[in-house]
């Protein structure tokens, strides 16, 4: 069953929408809680300019078909 058959937007829905900032610091600072992760304001504030280009790096790295490849099980550590 697809996603719009399930009666939800798909990736493409919203796209002439304006965009919405995805990472604020009131979001930070809840995530932020949820996780136990107390950060200094100092790291927050680096924290909060880095995650749009890391969740950039993420859909670049999740757009890759892999197929079939099967899972690395049979690596060795000290084969290196």
């Amino acid at each position: 069953m697809t996603v719009e058959a399930a009666g939800q937007p798909g990736p493409d829905a919203g796209m002439d929408e304006p965009e919405v900032a995805l990472y604020t610091a009131e979001r930070l600072d809840v995530l932020l809680e949820i996780a136990e992760l107390p950060l200094s304001p100092q790291r927050k504030e680096k924290l909060l300019e880095t995650l749009p280009d890391l969740d950039q790096k993420v859909a670049k790295i999740r757009s890759v078909a892999l197929g079939e490849t099967p899972p690395a099980t049979a690596f060795d550590a000290r084969w290196s």
